[in-house]
């Protein structure tokens, strides 16, 4: 017996003008199996290889603004640019009779991230590390060539099967990636000042407010293996931008549980709010996740205390001059800046040279809880190399100001 939402999806897809459609007398397309926020795509057959490939397709009316059409063509052009075998392959791109840019990609038979944890819930360790290698592959080499994802998330990262591998990353969806060398609209940024692209839950802080570098991929990256492996995502559920910008800003997570040492500190380094404590980008943090040995040892790593921060070393903090700490938002020489969080770094160059960053691999974690103190005088407040409040002290009057910013900074995106 059909039941009545197999007939409905049957109807809707007979409905849909796009199949039955042969694109430039090759690919024939027959059946849809999605749609996101830019396009929908399709399973088409190539008459010409013979083979089934995916065909997305840029939603009907979006291909007449301009905006979007740019970002449809950047993410052929990046796809094009990228030989990762991680990368979901550009096979070939062209536009229909009237007029829709169409993207032609290799056809993934597996499952994503995300349909994985959500049947079978959390991972374990190895294996989410596995999956993480394959990511910075991927993102290592879009890196290098001045592409950021800008919207990696669970549903990004497929796994397929090659031989015995049933973990094979594939990263697709390069659809709002930000390419600093694109020859589309002379490579300028196609967001606005202070719009918000890309799934707020997995942001980093500075993309809050339309920043976008590698470190903030590595954050993202950072923010789902913390999640696959502890089946929850480090700064909680927030129920808006605002709320996670404030929860980001505020007390550090507690450390990820079920893993290695040296795997948890590389982790809480990625989620780091400060940009310059993180992996420069996907290709460093790779080579960290490499060092990792397997010693068969799946015990739990025990903190006595969840108060911790990455610390930084000395020189490297009186290198670089102090902020204010009654600023928490400033245009300082156009540049916005988050109290806590420094400029990307290529808008910092032209204000200060760039300080030493932290070498490749990870520091020690160090517990708070240890720090002497006298008991006649109150402790010294910590500072971080920005010369702000440390991660362990919640500075209420940042949270409720990061609030009030970022719900004008929606408010006002909306308006436009």
């Amino acid at each position: 017996m059909t039941d009545e939402r197999d007939q409905d999806s049957t109807v809707i897809e007979a409905l849909d003008p796009w199949v039955g459609v042969t694109l430039h007398d090759r690919y024939r397309i027959t059946q849809k199996i999605a749609a996101g926020g830019f396009g929908v795509v399709y399973v088409a057959a190539d008459l010409v290889a013979q083979r089934d490939v995916a065909v997305k397709i840029l939603h009907p009316g979006l291909a007449a603004d301009p905006s979007i059409a740019a970002r449809f063509h950047r993410e052929i052009e990046a796809l094009r640019t990228l030989k990762s075998p991680h990368t979901v392959a550009a096979l070939d791109a062209g536009e229909a009779p009237d007029g829709t840019p169409y993207l032609v990609m290799e056809l993934l038979t597996g499952e994503s991230v995300y349909e994985q944890m959500k049947a079978r819930g959390k991972m374990p360790w190895r294996r989410v590390l596995a999956i993480a290698r394959g990511v910075c592959h991927s993102l290592g080499e879009a890196h290098a060539k001045g592409i950021v994802h800008r919207d990696l998330k669970p549903e990004n990262i497929h796994l397929e099967r090659r031989g015995d591998d049933v973990n094979f990353v594939k990263v697709l969806d390069f659809g709002i990636a930000k390419n600093h060398h694109s020859s589309i609209e002379g490579g300028a940024d196609l967001t606005q000042v202070g719009q918000m692209i890309g799934t707020f839950c997995y942001m980093a802080p500075e993309q809050m407010i339309g920043t976008s570098t590698a470190e903030s991929d590595v954050f993202t990256l950072g923010i789902v293996v913390y999640e696959l492996i502890a089946g929850r995502r480090p700064y909680g559920d927030a129920k808006g931008p605002a709320a996670q910008l404030a929860a980001v800003l505020g007390d550090p997570p507690p450390p990820l549980p079920n893993a290695p040492a040296a795997f948890v500190q590389i982790v809480m380094r990625c989620i780091d709010k400060d940009p310059l404590r993180r992996y420069r980008d996907a290709h460093e943090l790779g080579e960290a996740l490499a060092t990792i040995v397997d010693t068969g040892d799946d015990t739990p790593t025990v903190y006595a205390n969840k108060r911790y921060q990455t610390p930084v070393p000395e020189a490297q903090v009186a290198e670089r001059p102090a902020t204010p700490r009654n600023v928490w938002f400033e245009p300082a020489h156009g540049v916005a800046t988050l109290h806590g969080v420094l400029p990307a770094r290529g808008s910092a160059q032209a204000l200060e040279p760039e300080p030493r960053r932290l070498a490749t691999g990870t520091s020690p974690i160090v517990d708070l809880t240890h720090t002497p103190m006298s008991p006649f005088a109150p402790a010294e407040t910590p500072s971080t190399s920005t010369g702000m409040t440390s991660y362990a002290a919640i500075n209420w009057n940042a949270v409720v100001i990061a609030l009030v910013i970022a719900a004008l900074v929606i408010t006002i995106t909306f308006l436009l």
